[in-house]
């Protein structure tokens, strides 16, 4: 008969091989509807907005003024709301050493991806409210839907310049010029449908000629260039075409 030590002692040893006992593991917390389902149109939108920055619309080699097939438009979008135009900047000039200025391209660019992207790219890291999420994607959905794109294809830019000349007793401002050419295009296809050339230069007459206030002159005037040609756009949009419309000017994505 085997001591009661003994079998304590078996008992003991026997237990200890046995495997850890495991608590189970908690439930997995589905998203929920609405939580997934927002997150499902951030990731398409964000898909469309890279697409659209990632777009170049290339300037016809050949080009001539040339007013658009209005009932080929209306094929093309019978909705009205398709025929709003998007609008998109192009540096052509030849051998650019330097940039356009945003001060130029952010009037010319409508809407601005960009923007969306920053909003969209942010959604869980800066505290974006749902309202502002959803207020995005509807923007990039109604954008993605505008079947024409108006394209500033820029040959030549001038910067406004302070000069003195020599034997002149007071110094004076040289105008700004933009040069373009503005071609729609089919938004799918990117093929060019139609084009207006445009050039604009800044009135001079009365800009502040004191040395303290060139910068801020020349910023006020670089400026005023980017809204001289984008009214200019206007008149010749209508020359084109009687169908499409420009963008109005508030159309621009919420920001916190």
């Amino acid at each position: 008969m085997k001591c009661p030590a003994v079998l304590a002692l078996c008992a003991l040893a026997v237990s200890a091989c046995d495997p850890p006992h495991k608590a189970p593991a908690p439930p997995r917390e589905e998203p929920h509807p609405a939580a997934a389902d927002r997150a499902a149109k951030v990731a398409a939108a964000r898909s469309k907005t890279r697409a659209h920055l990632g777009r170049h619309a290339t300037r016809p080699r050949k080009i001539a003024e040339k007013t658009c097939d209005d009932s080929e438009l209306k094929r093309r979008a019978p909705d009205s709301a398709a025929r709003v135009l998007t609008l998109a900047t192009e540096d052509a000039r030849y051998e650019a050493k330097s940039l356009l200025p945003l001060r130029i391209t952010n009037q010319l660019t409508v809407p601005r991806w960009t923007d969306f992207e920053d909003v969209l790219a942010g959604v869980g890291d800066r505290g974006q409210t749902p309202e502002v999420i959803d207020e995005a994607v509807r923007g990039v959905e109604r954008e993605s839907a505008r079947r024409f794109l108006g394209v500033y294809h820029v040959l030549y830019y001038s910067v406004p310049k302070r000069i003195h000349k020599l034997g002149k007793r007071h110094a004076e401002w040289v105008a700004g010029v933009l040069d373009a050419w503005f071609v729609i295009h089919d938004a799918q296809s990117l093929t060019p449908l139609c084009q207006a050339h445009i050039t604009v230069r800044n009135d001079v007459k009365d800009a502040p000629l004191a040395v303290r206030l060139k910068s801020d002159t020349r910023d006020a005037l670089v400026t005023t260039l980017g809204g001289e040609l984008r009214s200019a756009s206007k008149e010749a949009l209508s020359r084109m075409t009687g169908v499409l419309t420009m963008p109005d000017d508030d159309q621009r994505v919420a920001h916190r």
